[in-house]
């Protein structure tokens, strides 16, 4: 930044930006290789050079919202070109760089990550003004995010950030970019079990759509908790103290609070803020001791057993959910392991390791098929919409590999979900298929899905 540039920058702002910067530098040299270090000095000299005299809404320096979104790609443990990704993402939208000159400081894929989040231009037309035009931002985007994750990452932080920062936004817009959130990045993000990430947009959303309800409900629930929290404790300590009586290595008992979001829409007063309690243990069969503890301890609720460890959610959640009555109250308790509480709240980015296709089989047919559909010029937003919302069918291939898939999805669609080959010479499936009247259970390829089935294709070669 220039001279003059820095002095219109208040001290905390300027405390702020080389904490940012300190901490992004520290975290590239330490698992980024030299080439890394050296993009990223050149990133921070171009975003300081480029974004110099631009200022947020807030009134704060522009360059301070890249530093920010780079440092939450580094809290999250991803990779040093994903940083410095973060740091350049709004060059091309909000300053004179192209793509052409990305590729020729950084590289193609650099070019292509920060183009492909990019904003596509309003036509100078006021008559070309229409939901083309969005569609086309909108699946650009989503085409770069699903082919490289990465890019959803930094578009997830990027949003995050820029929610947090909306006070200082007109109403209007207030409301269309939570709205946007809400419809598209909430979903997508649940979808690839991103529940930390997911539940903070959430928050932001409603409380932007109905900040006096929303600071009502937080009202509520404060009131609330004071008047629980004897009560909380006593249940939270009943738990640990028959835990550790078995010498379970467990890590904490933690309580799991209403969100103020899941209440807004509700009528009539709230009458509770206690969802339940979190046990986190060492390891995964800690899980199962905990759970034979806390059984022989406290009534059980029929039929609420729900073991996630062997058979995982559909966004990869995994841990043992059971019901119990603990000082007279029908409480929820949920089992995890360490591991398991990262996987569940940072889903995908718990997982990724730096390529594709080392992407648990979930995760990798969802971008699949969003790839697909964005790959398809006819394919519309709300096309893409309805299917990120949809409820989710989960099925199996014959060796018991899991498939999901939206509500109302077919044979057909199983099979191209499997390899476009096989889509091709579809004509049905048999549902789950054993060696014995296998013939009553052939179904054609338009039938409908439905949870738990295992499905093996038929093929006609002709």
């Amino acid at each position: 930044m220039s001279s003059s540039e820095q002095t219109n920058i208040s001290a905390s702002d300027k405390a702020l930006i080389t904490d940012l910067d300190q901490q992004i530098r520290s975290y590239v040299q330490e698992y980024g290789t030299r080439k890394d270090s050296e993009l990223l000095d050149q990133a921070i000299s171009d975003i300081r050079l480029y974004h110099e005299n631009q200022k947020r809404k807030s009134g704060q320096p522009f360059i301070i919202h890249p530093l920010r979104v780079a440092s939450y790609i580094c809290r999250a443990g991803l990779d040093a070109p994903t940083v410095v990704a973060a740091l350049l993402h709004d060059i091309i939208e909000d300053t004179s760089i192209i793509h052409d000159d990305i590729h020729e400081r950084y590289g193609s894929w650099y070019a292509d990550i920060v183009t492909g989040l990019t904003k596509i231009k309003k036509p100078e037309s006021p008559k070309n003004l229409s939901a083309d035009n969005l569609d086309a931002t909108y699946q650009r985007m989503l085409k770069t995010m699903v082919q490289d994750v990465r890019a959803l990452f930094i578009k997830l932080f990027d949003r995050l950030d820029n929610m947090r920062d909306m006070d200082a936004m007109p109403r209007d817009k207030q409301r269309r970019i939570s709205l946007e959130t809400l419809n598209i990045y909430v979903p997508i993000a649940e979808r690839l079990g991103l529940t930390q990430i997911c539940q903070e947009h959430t928050e932001l959303c409603f409380k932007l759509l109905y900040p006096k309800r929303y600071q009502k409900t937080l009202l509520e629930i404060d009131e609330l908790k004071k008047d629980r929290i004897s009560t909380i404790k006593a249940m939270q300590e009943s738990l640990q103290n028959n835990l550790e009586k078995q010498n379970l290595a467990f890590h904490n008992v933690e309580p799991l609070y209403v969100h103020p979001a899941s209440r807004i829409l509700e009528s009539g007063p709230i009458d509770h803020i206690l969802e339940g309690f979190r046990i986190v243990v060492k390891k995964s069969l800690d899980c199962f001791q905990a759970l034979g503890i806390i059984h022989t301890n406290y009534s059980v609720i029929p039929l609420k057993i729900r073991d996630y460890i062997s058979n995982p959610l559909w966004n990869g959640y995994e841990g043992i959910q059971t019901e119990l009555r603990i000082e007279g109250e029908q409480t929820f308790i949920e089992i995890v392991s360490e591991e398991m509480l990262t996987k569940n709240q940072y889903g995908i980015m718990a997982h990724w390791s730096g390529s594709p296709t080392e992407l648990a089989d979930y995760y990798r047919i969802y971008l699949s098929q969003l790839d697909q559909m964005t790959g398809d010029k006819d394919v519309r937003m709300l096309d893409v919409m309805s299917y990120v919302q949809s409820d989710q069918v989960q099925v199996y291939s014959p060796k018991g590999d899991m498939l999901v898939f939206p509500q109302g999805a077919t044979v057909l669609d199983f099979a191209y979900g499997i390899h476009t080959e096989l889509g091709n010479h579809c004509i049905g499936a048999l549902v789950n298929p054993s060696s014995v009247d296998t013939t009553k259970k052939r179904v054609p390829r338009e039938r409908q899905l439905f949870t738990g089935e295992a499905l093996k294709i038929i093929t006609d070669p002709g």
